[in-house]
């Protein structure tokens, strides 16, 4: 331990003119040692005494620090967050949190004299009326009087005030570091609700594929956040409803029974079956147009958020909307070549006519080779099916893949 404070220094000479001159060394070690004791002792209790927490307390709350932060102009977004920010954590919460970190800057005897002064009610004035300055706050025209300013003089010339200033660099990086850390602690917070707004949602689109009823996009009230909350609910939304209004589309048409191959041997009706598949690609269009405004407003509205403006948020924006493009393209593709087997199958049958008859469930050609292509063609009709069910698949798998990444994520920071 170095001593090189006036406590110290006086305690070691005391003991050094209190012990024997003809000591021996072994007795004047042990003195030293005692000396050095005594002052680390009475080092930890003054640390440790509540009037040196509390003038610790004191003095950083004296400090305009979060007025500051408060009332900083800032852009909405970011102003959205801060007020958020603001409305968690208190001047006293914040300020209780520096202090243990102030007892490895202000040392005590340093501490009370500083409080002191901040403690006069001059000091105070002056912080508010600088506080209302910056901020437009305050009752106007209210100044110092000659008496505070007297006072205000004193105190800024003091000794006390001068090496406290020379504190200041170290306590402007501690006020940085643990509001950094408690803003922290609130964006995440924030995040997990975020992540728990939209899967509440997910899980209520989820019946629109039988309902076909919007549903309400629970939010969490802090605008950056809900920008992106809605972004993404309303285009989950609007796509769940293209979808069901598809699959109605087809339901009206009949299409399914229409088209199958077993009715068009039986009745026939090659035409209506090939009018059909028009109004199916119809359909089909009027949805991927459908797909393609949902998408364009989901960025949109994404981009309107404060989060829009950092370069990683960017960039996995830009992929999920890549992605979801992605997937409606590769979408129209499958259902085309879905249709595309249909139309060669309507032909097919319909050059046939008279060729084919059923037996049970079965159709059956005179020749072989007949059978052989019919086959071939319905191999194409399952194919595209089962292309169409696995993309969907993939696009669910992928989604649930990144809200599983975020959860982790999250827990992580936890």
């Amino acid at each position: 331990m170095k001593l090189n404070h006036l406590s110290g220094a006086l305690l070691l000479a005391l003991a050094a003119a209190a012990a024997p001159h003809a000591a021996a060394a072994g007795d004047s070690q042990a003195a030293l040692r005692a000396a050095i004791e005594a002052t680390d002792a009475a080092a930890r209790a003054a640390r440790q005494a509540p009037s040196y927490q509390q003038d610790l307390f004191d003095i950083m709350f004296g400090l305009p620090f979060y007025e500051g932060l408060a009332y900083a102009k800032l852009p909405p977004g970011k102003a959205a967050l801060r007020d958020y920010y603001v409305r968690k954590v208190s001047k006293q919460d914040l300020t209780q949190r520096m202090v243990p970190g102030m007892q490895a800057i202000v040392p005590p005897v340093l501490a009370a004299q500083v409080a002191a002064s901040m403690r006069e009610p001059a000091y105070r004035k002056r912080v508010r009326l600088q506080v209302a300055a910056k901020t437009g706050a305050g009752q106007a025209g209210e100044q110092l009087t000659p008496d505070e300013l007297a006072i205000l003089n004193r105190i800024d010339n003091a000794q006390s005030s001068k090496d406290f200033v020379a504190l200041m660099p170290q306590l402007s990086e501690l006020v940085r570091i643990q509001v950094s850390a408690s803003r922290e602690e609130i964006e995440i917070q924030l995040a997990r609700e975020a992540l728990e707004a939209i899967e509440h949602t997910q899980r209520e689109i989820e019946k629109v594929s039988e309902t076909g009823q919007p549903v309400a996009i629970r939010t969490i009230g802090v605008e950056p956040w809900d920008q992106i909350i809605r972004a993404i609910g309303d285009s989950t939304l609007g796509m769940a409803l293209a979808f069901y209004r598809f699959n109605q589309e087809l339901d009206r048409l009949d299409y399914h029974r229409q088209l199958k191959a077993s009715g068009l041997v039986q009745r026939h009706h090659y035409s209506e079956a090939s009018v059909l598949v028009d109004k199916a690609e119809d359909a089909l269009a009027a949805t991927l147009k459908d797909l393609d405004q949902v998408i364009k407003q989901r960025e949109a509205g994404i981009s309107q958020s404060e989060f829009a403006a950092q370069s990683k948020f960017r960039a996995k924006l830009d992929d999920a909307t890549a992605s979801l493009y992605t997937f409606a393209g590769d979408l129209g593709e499958c259902y085309r070549s879905m249709f595309a087997a249909q139309r060669q199958m309507i032909a097919f049958l319909q050059e046939r006519k008279g060729a084919a008859r059923m037996e049970g469930e079965t159709i059956v050609f005179d020749d072989d080779a007949s059978a052989a292509a019919m086959n071939e063609i319905f191999k194409r009709i399952v194919t595209a099916a089962q292309q169409v069910q696995a993309l969907v698949e993939r696009q669910t798998a992928r989604e649930n893949a990144e809200m599983e990444k975020a959860r982790s994520s999250l827990k992580k920071s936890g």
